[in-house]
């Protein structure tokens, strides 16, 4: 990660590749109600990791955590967020489809999750009322 104004590359929490896999999507958790950068992505070998700023500009790991059948998460979308949490939804190469909750106090809440049998989850979204996520399916065309 590099700070494009000054072109120095910022402090990250040490990655072990070979526990995780590499990453496969990345995402900002952003939120006009958040002092800090908060950093959100997944890996090949299904974990969702959550990286946030601290005030000196160092990044630290908040949680690591691996989800569904440990298969790669193929797409992380953010919600709209709200005034002390956002949401975002996280699909997997398992067919799994989860909702989490991160809140301005960096806790991470498994909110739903379920398997969907008839395809893998490449694309998810939230609905303009935010209430619906919309599945994309990866080989069939499936939505």
């Amino acid at each position: 990660m590099w700070n494009t104004s000054g072109l120095q590359q910022l402090a990250t929490p040490v990655q072990n590749q070979l526990l995780r896999g590499p990453v496969s999507v990345v995402r900002w958790l952003t939120s006009p109600y958040d002092q800090y950068e908060t950093l959100c992505f997944g890996t090949a070998l299904g974990y969702i990791v959550v990286w946030r700023q601290e005030g000196n500009g160092r990044f630290v790991e908040i949680t690591g955590t691996r989800v569904g059948g440990g298969k790669e998460i193929l797409d992380i979308t953010v919600d709209t967020p709200m005034k002390d949490h956002m949401r975002f939804v996280v699909g997997a190469r398992c067919g799994s489809v989860q909702l989490w909750k991160y809140d301005c106090h960096g806790s991470l809440t498994a909110l739903k999750a379920v398997v969907i049998g008839r395809t893998i989850p490449r694309k998810v979204t939230f609905t303009s009322r935010a209430n619906i996520i919309r599945v994309f399916g990866f080989y069939n065309g499936c939505m």
